[in-house]
Protein backbone atom coordinates (compact mmCIF):
# COMPACT_ATOMS: atom_id res chain seq x y z
CA UNK A 1 0.00 0.00 0.00
CA UNK A 2 2.96 2.43 0.77
CA UNK A 3 4.48 1.73 -2.92
CA UNK A 4 0.65 2.55 -4.07
CA UNK A 5 1.02 6.07 -2.59
CA UNK A 6 4.59 6.18 -3.19
CA UNK A 7 3.45 5.84 -7.39
CA UNK A 8 0.64 8.35 -6.92
CA UNK A 9 2.72 11.21 -5.21
CA UNK A 10 5.45 11.03 -7.78
CA UNK A 11 2.98 10.78 -11.08
CA UNK A 12 1.02 13.54 -9.83
CA UNK A 13 3.89 15.48 -8.42
CA UNK A 14 5.74 14.64 -12.29
CA UNK A 15 2.76 15.95 -13.88
CA UNK A 16 1.59 18.84 -12.20
CA UNK A 17 4.67 20.50 -11.52
CA UNK A 18 7.60 18.90 -13.16
CA UNK A 19 10.42 21.12 -12.75
CA UNK A 20 9.59 21.25 -8.68
CA UNK A 21 9.68 17.46 -9.04
CA UNK A 22 13.40 17.43 -10.86
CA UNK A 23 14.34 20.27 -8.25
CA UNK A 24 13.72 18.18 -5.54
CA UNK A 25 15.49 14.84 -7.22
CA UNK A 26 18.44 16.56 -8.33
CA UNK A 27 19.99 16.62 -4.22
CA UNK A 28 20.18 13.39 -4.35
CA UNK A 29 19.79 13.63 -0.65
CA UNK A 30 16.66 11.95 -0.83
CA UNK A 31 15.65 8.29 -1.47
CA UNK A 32 13.97 8.77 -4.10
CA UNK A 33 16.78 10.28 -5.98
CA UNK A 34 18.74 6.91 -5.90
CA UNK A 35 18.22 4.57 -8.85
CA UNK A 36 17.90 1.56 -7.28
CA UNK A 37 14.86 3.24 -4.94
CA UNK A 38 13.22 4.56 -7.81
CA UNK A 39 13.28 1.27 -9.48
CA UNK A 40 12.01 -1.13 -6.57
CA UNK A 41 9.45 0.81 -5.33
CA UNK A 42 7.96 2.95 -8.17
CA UNK A 43 9.52 1.84 -11.39
CA UNK A 44 8.87 -2.04 -11.27
CA UNK A 45 5.73 -1.86 -9.26
CA UNK A 46 3.91 0.83 -11.88
CA UNK A 47 5.28 -2.10 -14.34
CA UNK A 48 3.47 -4.70 -12.83
CA UNK A 49 0.18 -3.10 -11.98
CA UNK A 50 0.33 -1.21 -15.64
CA UNK A 51 1.21 -5.20 -16.95
CA UNK A 52 -1.80 -6.70 -15.01
CA UNK A 53 -4.57 -3.91 -15.95
CA UNK A 54 -3.65 -4.67 -19.81
CA UNK A 55 -3.37 -8.27 -19.37
CA UNK A 56 -7.10 -8.22 -17.54
CA UNK A 57 -8.43 -5.01 -20.16
CA UNK A 58 -7.01 -6.70 -23.20
CA UNK A 59 -8.28 -10.96 -22.45
CA UNK A 60 -11.73 -9.35 -21.04
CA UNK A 61 -14.69 -8.98 -23.71
CA UNK A 62 -17.49 -11.44 -24.97
CA UNK A 63 -15.15 -13.72 -23.82
CA UNK A 64 -11.70 -14.72 -21.83
CA UNK A 65 -9.03 -14.70 -24.67
CA UNK A 66 -6.23 -15.65 -22.73
CA UNK A 67 -3.65 -16.28 -25.67
CA UNK A 68 -4.31 -12.27 -26.49
CA UNK A 69 -3.75 -11.56 -22.74
CA UNK A 70 -0.69 -12.99 -22.47
CA UNK A 71 0.32 -11.71 -25.97
CA UNK A 72 -0.72 -8.54 -24.80
CA UNK A 73 0.90 -7.88 -21.49
CA UNK A 74 4.19 -10.05 -22.35
CA UNK A 75 5.09 -7.56 -25.44
CA UNK A 76 4.21 -4.42 -22.45
CA UNK A 77 6.44 -5.48 -19.60
CA UNK A 78 9.24 -6.38 -22.41
CA UNK A 79 8.64 -3.58 -23.60
CA UNK A 80 9.14 -1.24 -20.87
CA UNK A 81 11.92 -3.25 -19.00
CA UNK A 82 14.09 -3.25 -21.92
CA UNK A 83 12.87 0.70 -23.28
CA UNK A 84 14.94 2.12 -20.17
CA UNK A 85 18.27 0.13 -22.02
CA UNK A 86 17.57 1.06 -24.88
CA UNK A 87 16.47 4.82 -24.17
CA UNK A 88 19.95 5.11 -22.30
CA UNK A 89 22.15 3.46 -25.23
CA UNK A 90 20.37 5.91 -27.58
CA UNK A 91 20.97 8.59 -25.77
CA UNK A 92 24.49 8.29 -25.03
CA UNK A 93 25.17 7.39 -28.25
CA UNK A 94 23.44 10.51 -30.25
CA UNK A 95 23.25 13.11 -27.61
CA UNK A 96 26.78 12.36 -26.16
CA UNK A 97 28.51 11.60 -28.74
CA UNK A 98 27.29 13.95 -31.18
CA UNK A 99 27.19 17.06 -28.16
CA UNK A 100 30.07 15.93 -26.11
CA UNK A 101 28.00 15.80 -23.19
CA UNK A 102 28.88 13.80 -20.45
CA UNK A 103 25.82 12.06 -18.69
CA UNK A 104 25.73 10.91 -15.13
CA UNK A 105 25.14 7.63 -15.22
CA UNK A 106 22.62 7.92 -11.82
CA UNK A 107 20.60 10.84 -13.11
CA UNK A 108 20.12 9.44 -16.70
CA UNK A 109 18.81 6.09 -15.55
CA UNK A 110 16.08 7.98 -12.69
CA UNK A 111 15.08 10.55 -15.55
CA UNK A 112 14.62 7.68 -17.97
CA UNK A 113 13.09 5.94 -15.47
CA UNK A 114 10.44 8.64 -14.06
CA UNK A 115 9.64 9.52 -18.00
CA UNK A 116 9.16 6.47 -18.94
CA UNK A 117 6.60 5.99 -16.06
CA UNK A 118 4.93 8.95 -17.24
CA UNK A 119 4.56 6.94 -20.27
CA UNK A 120 3.09 3.67 -18.86
CA UNK A 121 0.48 5.59 -16.90
CA UNK A 122 -0.92 7.54 -20.35
CA UNK A 123 -0.95 3.86 -22.05
CA UNK A 124 -3.09 2.65 -18.93
CA UNK A 125 -5.65 5.75 -19.15
CA UNK A 126 -5.65 5.07 -23.36
CA UNK A 127 -5.94 1.35 -22.71
CA UNK A 128 -8.82 2.26 -20.51
CA UNK A 129 -10.65 4.56 -22.84
CA UNK A 130 -10.00 3.51 -26.21
CA UNK A 131 -12.85 5.55 -27.66
CA UNK A 132 -11.19 8.76 -26.24
CA UNK A 133 -8.61 8.82 -28.83
CA UNK A 134 -7.23 12.48 -27.22
CA UNK A 135 -5.78 10.16 -25.00
CA UNK A 136 -3.25 8.84 -26.76
CA UNK A 137 -2.04 12.93 -27.71
CA UNK A 138 -1.58 12.85 -23.96
CA UNK A 139 2.04 11.30 -23.91
CA UNK A 140 3.38 14.30 -25.88
CA UNK A 141 3.41 16.48 -22.24
CA UNK A 142 6.30 14.11 -22.30
CA UNK A 143 7.99 17.18 -24.23
CA UNK A 144 7.47 19.38 -21.53
CA UNK A 145 8.55 16.86 -18.35
CA UNK A 146 12.17 16.25 -21.08
CA UNK A 147 12.30 20.35 -21.08
CA UNK A 148 11.96 21.17 -17.38
CA UNK A 149 14.27 18.08 -16.68
CA UNK A 150 16.69 19.15 -19.00
CA UNK A 151 18.33 22.33 -17.82
CA UNK A 152 17.13 21.96 -13.72
CA UNK A 153 18.19 17.93 -13.53
CA UNK A 154 20.38 16.75 -16.23
CA UNK A 155 22.17 20.09 -16.80
CA UNK A 156 21.93 21.03 -19.68
CA UNK A 157 22.74 24.59 -21.11
CA UNK A 158 19.78 26.36 -21.65
CA UNK A 159 21.64 27.10 -25.65
CA UNK A 160 21.24 23.42 -26.08
CA UNK A 161 18.07 22.35 -24.09
CA UNK A 162 15.60 22.11 -27.31
CA UNK A 163 17.98 19.96 -29.06
CA UNK A 164 18.41 17.68 -26.25
CA UNK A 165 14.77 17.99 -25.39
CA UNK A 166 13.90 17.05 -29.10
CA UNK A 167 16.25 14.21 -28.96
CA UNK A 168 15.58 12.47 -25.54
CA UNK A 169 11.58 12.58 -26.62
CA UNK A 170 12.05 10.85 -29.50
CA UNK A 171 14.48 8.33 -27.90
CA UNK A 172 12.49 8.08 -24.99
CA UNK A 173 8.71 7.92 -26.84
CA UNK A 174 9.88 5.25 -29.35
CA UNK A 175 11.82 3.20 -26.83
CA UNK A 176 9.00 0.92 -25.82
CA UNK A 177 7.19 0.73 -29.01
CA UNK A 178 10.17 -0.14 -31.12
CA UNK A 179 10.08 -2.59 -28.63
CA UNK A 180 6.39 -3.64 -28.52
CA UNK A 181 6.94 -3.73 -32.39
CA UNK A 182 9.57 -6.41 -32.71
CA UNK A 183 7.62 -8.28 -29.65
CA UNK A 184 4.62 -8.40 -31.82
CA UNK A 185 6.38 -9.82 -34.86
CA UNK A 186 7.67 -12.02 -33.06
CA UNK A 187 5.26 -13.33 -31.23
CA UNK A 188 3.32 -14.14 -35.28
Amino acid sequence: MQQLKYIIKYLLSLINDPEQTWKYLKDGDVDESKHEYMQNNYYLPLMGVVTLFIFLKTGWGDTFDIETAIKAATSFAAAFFIAPILANVLMRQTYGKVMNFEFDNEKLNLFIGYSLSFLMLVRMFSASFPHIRFLTFCSFYLFYIIWCAAEVYIGIGEKERWKFTVAAFFEIWLSPIIIEKLMSMMMH
